[in-house]
């Protein structure tokens, strides 16, 4: 298909050099490449924005592995992804289409919707990744079924993989007037709260551009912003590394400010932060590498992450993780060890054609080591 167009229809097919691009040219969307392996991601991004960082992505969980990858429109409606593998990918999912004659089209707010005449089936604003946009709803809904629904950010798991992190944006369940962010399943921090009309942030605001509203119903309740002031557009982040991006664009120029999630209220020497810096973690982000393997009793979270470096920053992001190793079957597996840091080298499997990377320890100085520090 041409490049240019807002709208997808059926029996067109984008392909990984085709894009579409928003009437007012102000979001694009197509395909783009992770940092990692040169997987592919269906993506929109602002059509100003020169290094095409993705305000949304449609597969995080289910990357594209070549250059045959299409988005087109099914015969029963749905759009969907395919490769060389040519197992359908279904984007609308949340939605499924009950019937032919869709189409999807992006809009100048960066929402991606795909209608079957002029009702709205599915968009994209419902299920964010980890930006958040103007009139995008944060928030629970479905509050009556027996399934509510939890729409959230969820931060990269690196700076370069786009795939599901540890940080997740979000408001409470029975007020969504605070916005807060979890580390995990657990710990959290509020990072603001609506006060009258005006949000307070726990960090200061640089651009003061977002005019935030709360609604609220039996079924459902949420935050929403639209961009206020001299800006064209503003919107958030939920960054890899457990902060929060702040951007604006105005006149053609991208702006932005980071901040750190610190509960300020204490002193400077004692405040409080959710992200994990080195300075907080009593074992610092070093590593030991040791020959061998974890006893398969001692694993105590297993997931699939794609190289070293993801595996590596999954446990240096968290100060209760003081070992990984990384190991390949039919496919790489990331092992986290979240154990007490005494026993660990007590109960090592030496001798394997294995390594494990563990938190420098001061002890066991006996034991056959090298540092790592990469």
């Amino acid at each position: 298909m041409s490049n240019g167009k807002d709208t997808i229809s059926p029996k067109e097919i984008l392909r990984q050099n085709d894009t579409l691009v928003s009437a007012g040219r102000v979001f694009e969307l197509g395909f783009f490449q992770d940092g990692v392996f040169g997987n592919l991601f269906l993506g929109i991004w602002l059509k100003k924005d020169g290094n095409k960082k993705p305000v949304w992505i449609a597969n995080r969980e289910n990357p594209l592995e070549d250059s045959t990858s299409t988005l087109q429109i099914r015969h029963d409606g749905n759009l969907i992804l395919t490769d060389l593998r040519q197992a359908a990918i279904i984007v609308n999912y949340g939605m499924i289409s009950t019937g032919a004659n869709t189409s999807a089209t992006l809009l100048d707010t960066g929402n991606f919707v795909l209608r079957q005449r002029d009702e709205v089936i599915w968009q994209s604003f419902d299920y964010p990744t980890d930006t958040y946009l103007p009139g995008m709803k944060i928030g629970w809904f479905g509050m009556l079924s027996d399934q509510p629904r939890f729409q959230a950010l969820v931060s990269w798991l690196s700076p370069r993989n786009p795939t599901r992190g540890c940080f997740t944006l979000g408001t409470g369940y029975k007020d969504a007037r605070k916005l807060s962010v979890w580390r995990g399943q657990s710990v959290h921090m509020d990072i603001g709260s609506l006060e009258g009309r005006v949000f307070r942030f726990i960090f200061k605001n640089s651009f003061n551009s977002f005019n935030f509203s709360y609604f609220s119903t039996q079924n459902e309740t949420y935050l929403t912003f639209n961009t206020i002031g001299e800006y064209e557009i503003s919107w958030l982040v939920m960054a890899s590394m457990g902060r929060i991006d702040e951007y604006t664009l105005s006149k053609g120029n991208i702006s932005s400010s980071s901040h750190r999630i610190c509960d300020e209220s204490k002193t400077v020497n004692s405040s409080v932060c959710l992200e994990e810096e080195t300075q907080i973690c009593d074992n610092g982000d070093k590593f030991t590498t040791i020959n061998g393997s974890m006893p398969t009793s001692m694993i105590v979270n297993s997931s699939i992450i794609v190289n070293f470096d993801d595996c590596k920053f999954t446990c240096q992001g968290n100060c209760s993780c003081t070992g990984f190793a990384l190991l390949q079957d039919d496919q790489w597996t990331c092992q986290l060890y979240f154990g007490d840091k005494s026993g660990l080298l007590d109960n090592i499997r030496r001798g394997e054609a294995s390594f494990m990377f563990a938190k420098l320890l001061p002890f066991n100085r006996n034991v056959s080591m090298k540092t790592n520090t990469d």
